[in-house]
């Protein structure tokens, strides 16, 4: 299931593609955040290697800016270098431990590859964070996919009813 942030369309995705490109233009300086946000829209509108180059440059200028190195992992992705993404989350998730944003990144990752192995390495990574906050929908959302990877369908079915209940769908 894609975040909300991830759904926008490829043509909207331009519309801010060209957005950040004539901020940056404008204000005839290279800012960090507009070549962030111009690198999240080249993913979005389906120019991951275009991203993946800007967002390589930042990360190598300020190593220790997080959402940078999240934001090339989803580029590398995006474009179908997975095994380059997960080596990136790795050492994300080593470096900062209990980061929920780089947790669930390299657990859905993980996922991708829609093994058992990698469901039950997935639902490690995700019971900490669970134990913390286990009313966040989108760890429930990513611990039902590990778990149901791994087989673990009666927590898989769990989790799914916890998303369902925490976004008001009572009903499912």
């Amino acid at each position: 299931v894609p975040c909300p942030e991830k759904s926008i369309a490829p043509a909207e995705a331009l519309v801010l593609v060209n957005y950040y490109k004539g901020s940056l233009d404008a204000a005839q300086r290279d800012l960090p955040h507009y070549r962030y946000g111009l690198a999240l829209a080249l993913t979005r509108a389906g120019r991951p290697e275009e991203a993946m180059q800007v967002l390589g440059q930042l990360v190598r200028e300020q190593p220790d800016v997080i959402a940078f190195g999240l934001g090339l992992a989803e580029a590398e992705a995006t474009a179908g270098r997975h095994d380059l993404a997960l080596r990136r989350l790795s050492a994300l998730a080593h470096k900062h431990p209990g980061n929920k944003s780089v947790t669930i990144a390299y657990a859905d990752e993980l996922t991708y590859s829609a093994t058992a192995t990698a469901g039950r390495e997935a639902i490690e990574l995700l019971r900490p964070q669970l134990n913390r906050a286990p009313w966040d929908p989108l760890l429930q959302r990513s611990f039902a996919r590990a778990c149901e990877l791994a087989g673990e369908e009666v927590r898989a079915g769990e989790a799914h009813a916890e998303v369902a209940l925490r976004n008001g769908q009572f009903s499912d």
